[in-house]
């Protein structure tokens, strides 16, 4: 009788073992659904139409007004009369910064890692942010967060 009760004890600890097998396999399962999600979300954001044209528009502003393209731009913002002037470049700018902001949060909370940043945030795509976004946001507000930049800097070594 007692060997039948060591071995109802070694088939339960086999079937624990695979349930918890299973369990891992599923929760790792359920992680790279929740990777692949982000990563769709956050592709298909820069991709939309919206961002080309924003970053077209921003470009086009930043070549217009080379001297002070960002002091001009942070004097329209705070000037009632004169913000509907460049409110476009100011939503275009709010939504590439919010974009990087997004990927940089997603990865100061350990969400993802830097091989993932990589892939969503290409060097081309920080270039822009650091020499077009970064100055408007430094000029309409010189505390702004610079965590995001420095972090996108520190990753290609900018």
């Amino acid at each position: 009788m007692e060997d039948w009760g060591f071995l109802i004890l070694i088939i339960g600890l086999i079937i624990a073992a695979c349930a918890a097998i299973a369990a891992w396999r599923s929760a790792r399962a359920t992680e790279k659904t929740g990777l692949a999600q982000i990563l769709m979300k956050i592709t298909d954001a820069y991709s939309s139409p919206e961002m080309l044209s924003g970053m077209l528009n921003l470009r086009k502003w930043q070549k217009e007004h080379p001297d002070d393209y960002d002091t001009k731009f942070a004097k329209m913002r705070n000037d009632k009369d004169e913000y509907p002037k460049i409110r476009i470049f100011d939503e275009d700018r709010r939504r590439y910064s919010h974009h990087f902001y997004k990927i940089w949060l997603l990865s100061d909370r350990g969400l993802v890692n830097e091989s993932f940043v990589k892939k969503v945030a290409t060097r081309e795509q920080v270039d822009f942010l650091l020499e077009v976004i970064e100055p408007l946001e430094r000029a309409t507000n010189p505390k702004y967060d610079h965590s995001p930049f420095d972090f996108f800097r520190n990753i290609y070594h900018i």
